[in-house]
């Protein structure tokens, strides 16, 4: 939280949002003039903040940062001016789409991830140049070194180590440093995910398509074998007929057992979510991130049950090492590795008591429990969620008004609140804990955050 110390961030936590209002007053005189800065600072036609980790100019703002990086929100895309509508953080680099349609990436390209025509990293955003005939840009997904689009006619783009990508042989890697159209792609894209080395597309026919590194069964397609093109999860099929990226619904014959809305991808885990308000998982089981009350590494979709059996699920999201799902009423479920408290979780045990808190003598500090079923969020229960993000070791959540809420690893200060002086041990975050975003003088209120993108080390907001 900007302008305040640690200790008094904390008491944020297990709040309900009608309390925010009281938590604040104490806090106003010691953070308002930090918050009227960064308000005064921000440019006010871009309405993208960041913070965290900058190395490789992940944040926008113009500079590469050797050091933790910016541990406040503040301006993104160097001063530009950018109105985003979609945002994406892939491990070391981001991507927005502004309200033209156009399409624009900053930070490690490396690998060509910025699709420049180079390999080369910026610090500031550059316009991607999309193929000609090819429509506005709607949907963009980040990995660690490749990225993938969707444009407003169904469209699909790839860039970075595409082809026989993401994969497990090195030698068969390939950059591509332009945006490559996949041809014949014989449906309509509706949504795109990315993970470290495979990737996850639904279509508008409630299709679900996978490619890349199949290692750990995270393509879901029953086998552990790399992908070299889109392929058709066929558990989500019903009769089919052969095309050249596998099976295809044969919209002649039986209706899909299942329609799928979305899908997110973890480091080696993917979630779907199908309709219904029911989720899938699949991969590497390790920390119990696939939520199904084991470590299995498992290749073929499985419904998560427990208790999100009596939940509606309306959105996933996956993290290195843990998963969260955001339900109709509102509620947060996580699980998985919560050694950084990315869960938001009071460990407990078997029998629903609270473990003794005590330092692990490696770590020098408590390292919290993994879970391997789903768990609600209790701090966020006074509060009604509308989106939840994960980084690779910690967690966001934007509340229905405009509350933003971070916990986990913090490090780097992905966070979002002032490390100075702080010992490395105490960054991170066991419990849900609100950050101001800024002040707006205009409305005597806080900024309200619309949405929340998290990368690796470094986290997006999108704000009134």
């Amino acid at each position: 939280m900007a302008g305040t110390s640690p200790r008094c961030q904390r008491r944020w936590a297990g709040c309900d949002e009608d309390d925010v209002d009281d938590v604040w007053e104490p806090l106003e005189d010691a953070g308002r003039a930090h918050l009227r800065r960064l308000r005064d600072n921000r440019d006010e036609h871009t309405n993208i903040l960041g913070w965290g980790h900058s190395k490789f100019g992940q944040l926008g703002q113009g500079h590469f940062e050797e050091s933790a990086g910016m541990a406040e929100p503040g301006p993104a895309t160097d001063g530009r001016v950018i109105r985003s509508t979609y945002m994406a953080c892939g491990k070391h680099c981001s991507a927005v789409v502004e309200e033209q349609g156009c399409l624009y990436m900053w930070g490690n390209g490396a690998d060509g991830q910025l699709a420049q025509g180079n390999f080369k990293s910026s610090s500031y955003p550059v316009r991607v140049p999309l193929p000609e005939s090819m429509g506005m840009v709607l949907d963009v997904g980040c990995g660690w070194q490749h990225c993938n689009a969707i444009t407003n006619d169904g469209a699909v783009l790839a860039w970075g180590l595409v082809g026989r990508r993401n994969f497990t042989r090195p030698r068969q890697l390939r950059r591509e440093a332009i945006s490559l159209p996949l041809r014949n792609f014989p449906w309509r894209a509706k949504q795109v995910a990315c993970g470290d080395l495979h990737t996850a597309l639904v279509t508008n026919e409630g299709l679900l398509l996978t490619w890349g590194c199949g290692r750990d069964g995270r393509t879901a397609q029953g086998h552990e074998h790399d992908l070299r093109a889109p392929t058709l999860v066929t558990e989500f099929s019903g009769r089919t007929v052969d095309t050249a990226y596998g099976p295809k619904v044969d919209p002649r014959k039986d209706r899909l057992p299942v329609h799928v809305e979305g899908a997110a991808c973890g480091a080696a885990h993917t979630l779907v979510q199908a309709k219904g308000g029911v989720v899938y998982s699949c991969g590497m089981g390790k920390y119990g991130r696939l939520g199904l009350g084991d470590t299995r590494t498992i290749s073929t979709l499985t419904m998560i049950q427990g208790l999100l059996k009596h939940e509606w699920i309306l959105g996933v999201a996956c993290g290195q090492f843990h998963s969260a799902v955001l339900t109709e009423a509102g509620q947060v479920f996580t699980w998985g590795c919560g050694e950084s408290g990315q869960l938001g979780q009071v460990p407990l045990n078997k029998y629903g008591e609270q473990l003794p808190r005590a330092p692990d003598p490696v770590y020098n500090k408590v390292v919290l429990p993994d879970e391997w079923l789903p768990r609600r969020v209790q701090a966020l229960s006074g509060a009604i969620v509308t989106q939840v993000a994960c980084g690779a070791r910690h967690t966001s959540a934007v509340t229905k008004k405009g509350a933003l809420y971070v916990w986990g690893f913090g490090m780097y200060g992905q966070l979002g609140f002032r490390t100075s002086n702080v010992p490395s041990k105490e960054l991170d975050l066991e419990m849900p804990t609100r950050v101001s975003c800024g002040f707006d003088q205009n409305t005597n209120d806080y900024i309200r955050v619309e949405r929340i993108s998290c990368g690796a080390f470094h986290t997006f907001a999108q704000v009134t």
